[in-house]
């Protein structure tokens, strides 16, 4: 059911291929590092057909897909899926549960939302042995919005890396970037958008693997919610999540923006993996919290403009995160964010 694949013509530097598609609302883009240009094209042409397809199953606004399907069934009726519609909506209900609720792929009504979480009742549930989904309330409606694009970016790398397209960069929206194989020496630059100002960066973040995903209320038209009380997501100005997948990156970034820096390091607690950034305000002034995984970056802006820079220490969940540098000078975290080095072409929200 894959709709047209967009012609793909390479922009070629060295051995590096560019290639774009549009799928799910937005530009993706590829940067596949290959030395035949012909069979690079032939790589993103089947990457962009997988697209397509995943696009007609996990649309909500698409009738016919997995998702419309679930929300149409009546109340209590199991809708049987795909597997990648399954694959995705088992590991957003694994965020959920890291997350305590904070990342929530299902929609309702606010009274809804606080009748079914103080009686326990799931408002979406899995059964495995028969790959099928099940709405527990007339008011939900399933949206993958938060987490399908980066689901989707992970299933994008599968198809190039058994294509043997062994190193690369590919985006949605630059929204969600993920990057596998050999890198730039480095790392790939990746830009953390300011999001009050769209046309700059606060930070350069170097990606060497995995996947890098931000989020911003500012730029989604307030749209952010907390699941938990069905209103807006007020934790910080923005946050970015680095992991191991997009489909992880992708939900987590949505999630810690609605937890804000202190909850967001009780996730990165229990997954070593995890890091957080994020941009906030502390008595009229943007600071930017990092907590979990140690990332490489620099800032972007010049002294008169960027924002203060703290470190976020993990002694407990319980605790309030400590910073552990004095930042009104911007040295940096202890461990890279050297200011000499090199620089490039940056991806990022």
């Amino acid at each position: 059911m894959a709709a047209a694949v967009s012609v793909l013509s390479p922009v070629t530097s060295g051995c590096l291929h560019r290639f774009e598609h549009v799928a799910m609302g937005c530009l993706w883009e590829l940067y596949l590092a290959e030395a035949d240009g012909k069979y690079a094209a032939q790589a993103a042409s089947a990457a962009s057909s997988e697209l397509d397809r995943l696009e007609a199953e996990l649309s909500r606004f698409m009738s016919d897909s997995d998702i419309a399907r679930i929300n149409a069934a009546p109340v209590g009726r199991p809708v049987r899926v795909g597997p990648a519609t399954y694959e995705c909506l088992e590991l957003a209900l694994r965020v959920h549960r890291q997350t305590a609720g904070a990342f929530d792929i299902t929609l309702a009504a606010p009274r809804d939302h606080a009748a079914q979480a103080a009686e326990g009742q799931p408002r979406l549930t899995l059964d495995r042995h028969t790959r099928s989904a099940t709405r527990h309330a007339e008011d939900v409606v399933v949206d993958l919005g938060g987490i399908g694009k980066g689901y989707a970016l992970d299933q994008l790398g599968r198809v190039l890396r058994a294509w043997r397209i062994k190193a690369g960069l590919a985006h949605c929206g630059q929204s969600t970037v993920l990057v596998w194989g050999s890198t730039p020496p480095g790392g790939w630059p990746i830009g953390l958008r300011d999001p009050h100002a769209t046309d700059a960066e606060l930070a350069t973040v170097y990606v060497s693997s995995g996947s890098l995903s931000g989020s911003a209320n500012v730029l989604h038209d307030g749209h952010v919610v907390d699941p938990r009380t069905a209103r807006p997501a007020c934790g910080a100005l923005a946050a970015w999540a680095m992991a191991p997948t997009a489909g992880l990156a992708d939900a987590f970034s949505t999630a810690f923006l609605v937890l804000g820096p202190q909850q967001a390091a009780a996730c990165c607690l229990q997954d070593p993996q995890l890091a957080a950034v994020f941009l906030v305000e502390v008595e009229g002034r943007r600071v930017l919290k990092h907590c979990g995984a140690d990332l490489r970056w620099k800032l972007q802006h010049p002294a008169a403009a960027r924002p203060e820079i703290t470190r976020s220490g993990l002694a407990s969940a319980a605790q309030r995160l400590e910073e552990t540098k004095d930042e009104s000078h911007f040295a940096g975290f202890e461990r890279g964010g050297d200011d000499d080095e090199p620089g490039g072409a940056r991806r990022g929200r």
